[in-house]
C-alpha cells in the first residue's frame, strides 16, 4: 500500500466537511451494526475485521458492551450532538436514548456507595471500576449541557461520589483502579476523576469539587508524572511504578490543568500544560517538528484510537487557552491519512492509521475503536469549522 502524502495547501473547510460527513456515516453504521435488537443497548464487538454480518443468530447470545466502550459511544453521540443547528439537533435523540434508556441498565444501587457496574445488571453485572465511572460522569455533564437537563448533573454528582470513595491515604492518597482491589492506583482513574471534579465545580459552584480536583491532580503529578511530562500508568501497592505510557494518561491531566489555569490564572498551571504537551510529542512517530508544514512526514499516534481521542480533548482545551493549535495539526494530518489508508472495504477504521492490520489478539471490530473515530472526526471538524489559527508557532 502506498503511503498517504498531504495534498499541498489542504483546505480546512473542505477537510472539516469531509471529517463531519465521515463521522456521521460511521456513527450511523455503528448504531445499525452494533445495536442489540429490541433494546437500547449496544454490543461489544462485531465479527472479525473485514466482516460486518450481524452476530447473535439463533442460540447465540450477543455480548452487550461493557460500560467503558458504552461511554465511548456516548462520547461520540455527544460530539455530534454538540454541533450547532440542525446538524447537531438530529443527534440529540440518540444522546437522550443512551443516557435515558441504556445507561441506567449499568447502575448498581448496592452499597456502600452506588455506582455503575462494568456490565449491564440484567446480564449479571460486573465489578465496579472507578475509571469507568469517571468517564461516564464526564459524558453525563456533556449530555447535560447539550440537552439542557440539570438532572444529569445530579447523576454526575452521584457518580463522582462513587469515584471518590476509591480514595484512601495509602501511597499518600490517590484513587484505586477498581472497587475492592487495593493492588494499584492508576492514572486512568485519577486523571478523569480530577477532571470530573473540576467540571462539577463549573456546573455547581461547589468549592468541595474544586478542592478535590486540586488534591487529586497534585497527587497524580507528585506520584506518577515522568520527567518527560507524560504520566506513568500506575503505582502498585508495594510502591513500584508501572512505567507504561498511554496517550489518555496525558489527556486528562492536560484538560484538568488547563481548567485549573482558567479558574486560578496561575501561570504555573499553564507552564505545566505546556510541559505535558511538549512531552506528548514522544507519542507520535516520527516525533513532530516544532513548526509543522505540509511537506513534513506525517506523525502518527499509537494504534489506540480511544486513548488518542482523550488526548485530543486535552489538545483542544490547550488550544482554547493558548492559541497553540500545533498539536491539533499533528492529529488532523494523521486522520486525513487514515481516511485514505486505514479503512477496510466496508468503511470501518483500522486502529493503526498507517493502514496496518489489527494486532494479534485484536481481530475484532470493537465499539470502543469505532466510536472513538466518530468522536475524533467530529471534534476535529468542529475545530476546523471554527477557523484554527494559521500559525503553528508555539505560544509565547
Amino acid at each position: 500500500m502506498t503511503a498517504y502524502q498531504d495534498a499541498p495547501g489542504s483546505d480546512p473547510t473542505l477537510t472539516a466537511a469531509r471529517f463531519r460527513r465521515t463521522a456521521v456515516r460511521l456513527f450511523t453504521r455503528v448504531l445499525a451494526f452494533f445495536a442489540v435488537p429490541g433494546t437500547p443497548l449496544l454490543r461489544e464487538q462485531l465479527q472479525p475485521a473485514g466482516r460486518t454480518e450481524q452476530v447473535g443468530g439463533a442460540g447465540e447470545e450477543i455480548q452487550v458492551a461493557y460500560v467503558w466502550p458504552f461511554s465511548a459511544a456516548l462520547a461520540a453521540a455527544n460530539a455530534l450532538a454538540a454541533h450547532p443547528g440542525q446538524e447537531g439537533a438530529v443527534w440529540r435523540p440518540v444522546v437522550e436514548r443512551l443516557v435515558g434508556e441504556a445507561l441506567p441498565r449499568y447502575w448498581d444501587d448496592s452499597g456502600p456507595v452506588p455506582g455503575y457496574d462494568s456490565a449491564v445488571l440484567e446480564r449479571g453485572g460486573g465489578q465496579r471500576y472507578y475509571d469507568d465511572n469517571a468517564w461516564i460522569g464526564l459524558e453525563l455533564l456533556r449530555a447535560a449541557r447539550i440537552l439542557g437537563r440539570p438532572e444529569l448533573v445530579d447523576q454526575a454528582e452521584r457518580t463522582f461520589a462513587f469515584v471518590i470513595s476509591g480514595w484512601d491515604d495509602r501511597l499518600g492518597g490517590g484513587i484505586a483502579w477498581r472497587e475492592g482491589d487495593p493492588g494499584s492506583k492508576n492514572t486512568c482513574s485519577n486523571g478523569p476523576a480530577a477532571l470530573l471534579a473540576a467540571e462539577l465545580y463549573l456546573f455547581t459552584g461547589d468549592h468541595v469539587y474544586l478542592k478535590w480536583s486540586e488534591r487529586i491532580y497534585n497527587w497524580l503529578v507528585q506520584t506518577l508524572q515522568a520527567p518527560s511530562g507524560r504520566f506513568w500508568d500506575a503505582i502498585r501497592q508495594d510502591g513500584s511504578i508501572d512505567r507504561t505510557f498511554w496517550t489518555y494518561n496525558t489527556g486528562t491531566p492536560l484538560e484538568t490543568v488547563v481548567l485549573l489555569y482558567r479558574l486560578f490564572q496561575d501561570v504555573t498551571y499553564l507552564d505545566a500544560a505546556r510541559w505535558m504537551v511538549e512531552g506528548s510529542r514522544l507519542f507520535f512517530d516520527p516525533i513532530p517538528s516544532d513548526s509543522v508544514v505540509e511537506s513534513d512526514p506525517i506523525s502518527y499516534p499509537p494504534p489506540t484510537p480511544w486513548f488518542n481521542a482523550v488526548l485530543l480533548r486535552g489538545y483542544l482545551r490547550f488550544a482554547e487557552v493558548t492559541g497553540n493549535s500545533e498539536p491539533l495539526r499533528w492529529f488532523e494530518r494523521s486522520v486525513r491519512a487514515a481516511l485514505v489508508q486505514a479503512r477496510d472495504a466496508d468503511g470501518w477504521f483500522l486502529p493503526d492509521w498507517r493502514g496496518g492490520l489489527p494486532r494479534r489478539g485484536q481481530a475484532y471490530l470493537t465499539l470502543l475503536d469505532q466510536a472513538a473515530m466518530v468522536e475524533i472526526l467530529a471534534r476535529l471538524a468542529a475545530w476546523l469549522e471554527e477557523g484554527p489559527a494559521s500559525s503553528l508557532k508555539v505560544d509565547d
